[in-house]
């Protein structure tokens, strides 16, 4: 039989990661979303005729919607983090 205390320590260090994971990608949206557009910018000028440049409002709003996107991600995952981990929690009493 498994020992339920190394499950319970398993699922705390899971959790804890899933908040820790969560809470950066809500902190550093901005410059992650920077990199991305930086790096199919580069695919785009290398590969001009398979999808062309994005202009400069293409640009702003592709940064917009990663930003949005990885900071939803991020809260997505704190929260859950949160409620499994005091499940976890309540589990060992």
């Amino acid at each position: 039989m498994a020992n339920l205390n190394s499950l319970l320590l398993l699922a705390y260090f899971l959790f804890a990661n899933s908040i820790f994971v969560g809470a950066a990608l809500f902190y550093w949206a901005k410059p992650i979303s920077e990199q991305y557009n930086a790096w199919t910018a580069r695919i785009r000028q290398r590969f001009p005729k398979i999808n062309e440049p994005p202009d400069r409002e293409s640009s702003q709003m592709n940064f917009r919607i990663i930003v949005f996107f990885c900071r939803f991600c991020g809260v997505v995952l704190f929260a859950s983090g949160i409620y499994f981990l005091f499940h976890a929690f309540n589990r060992s009493r």
